[in-house]
């Protein structure tokens, strides 16, 4: 049996992995996963109690805690045959010293929390050291969306493998029960409310399931981010997804009071300070062109996702489109995604161990 280990901010990153490692090798590996995320209890699991790197300290990373993080899990640590990181890439660190396998899932902005303390130093080391254990492959790095592999690219020199989630450890799909559409994320746009189209909010309560979720007709997203979990998870359920078009989102983000947070030292008001590689993404004159063109919902990946141009053309949408056929089409292009990603992945995982 291989035994991998875990320590992970983000729950569904690590679910995402676990589901596939399971389709693949069933009880052949296995991986312990301490969470150290607040929202834990979704998957029913319990807050680990981690000294030295945890929800509190992570942010303050240094050597000095790693070598104590090093020391402390030394003899635990040794036992497990290689390491997955998932949320943060700054975690890769904290395995370095082992010299066995890690693998990287790259899902958000890798030099977090860098670009939020505006600590280029450590930044630049952040850079240098996971070349060199990509460079001398201990670590293989997989990105689950397009513009974080073109990011981590352009910072690091890595050429991640682009394997975008599937999120099926929700095992529900596509199951409408009403005629509403729900809007998911208004992002301070003003939607107007219909007898079809309503705010979650309205609609939800809080900590709502995903079968009531999935119960809708559609669900209508005004994106906060390039990529999240939760879309992954409503398009392989095959839920007729809509969008605003690229020339839409950008206008709102350039003219509107329109949250976007691609770049994380913007976010937290710091400086421009960055790898100078970095400037396409970050920017002032090109980082909307950047994310956006890149952004998970514009790609291939996602066929069949409904594109509106204005909000008159969306309640013109969802009054005339087929949901059926839209659910249909994404269930058999969502058979091509499952297949490929199984694929990528076990040729990954029998390229770095020796499956018997």
């Amino acid at each position: 049996m291989i035994k991998l280990f875990n320590l992970d901010l983000h729950i569904s990153v690590i679910e995402d992995f676990k589901y596939i490692i399971n389709e693949l090798y069933g009880d052949n590996i296995s991986i312990t996963d301490w969470s150290i995320s607040n929202m834990s209890w979704v998957f029913k699991k319990p807050l680990t109690n981690v000294e030295i790197i945890n929800q509190h300290s992570w942010k303050n990373i240094n050597d000095e805690l790693i070598n104590k993080f090093f020391h402390k899990y030394y003899d635990f640590l040794s036992q497990f045959d290689g390491f997955i990181v998932t949320h943060t890439p700054v975690f890769c660190l904290l395995y370095e010293k082992f010299n066995k396998p890690i693998i990287l899932i790259n899902s958000c902005r890798y030099e977090q929390p860098f670009s939020w303390t505006n600590d280029i130093y450590k930044w630049n080391n952040l850079n240098i050291k996971l070349k060199n254990m990509w460079d001398k492959n201990q670590l293989t790095v997989i990105s689950n969306n397009k513009a974080d592999k073109e990011y981590l690219k352009h910072g690091t020199g890595i050429d991640s493998i682009l394997i975008p989630s599937l999120c099926l450890y929700t095992k529900l799909k596509y199951n409408p029960k009403n005629d509403i559409c729900l809007i998911y994320n208004n992002n301070n746009v003003n939607i107007p409310e219909n007898t079809k189209l309503k705010h979650k909010t309205s609609v939800l309560r809080n900590n709502y399931t995903w079968e009531e979720l999935y119960s809708f007709k559609g669900i209508i997203h005004m994106p906060y981010e390039v990529s999240t979990m939760s879309i992954f998870e409503q398009y392989s359920a095959n839920i007729p997804l809509f969008f605003p078009s690229k020339a839409l989102l950008k206008n709102l983000i350039i003219h509107r009071n329109y949250y976007f947070q691609s770049r994380y030292n913007k976010i937290h008001k710091l400086n421009n300070d960055y790898h100078p590689n970095l400037s396409l993404a970050l920017h002032g004159d090109s980082w909307i062109d950047f994310w956006i063109d890149n952004a998970d919902y514009y790609d291939n990946n996602m066929k069949y996702i409904i594109y509106f141009n204005n909000f008159e053309e969306l309640n013109f949408l969802i009054n005339t489109c087929d949901f059926n056929m839209i659910s249909n089409n994404m269930k058999q292009h969502n058979m091509e995604r499952v297949d490929d990603s199984l694929k990528k992945w076990k040729n990954i995982i029998e390229k770095i161990f020796t499956m018997i």
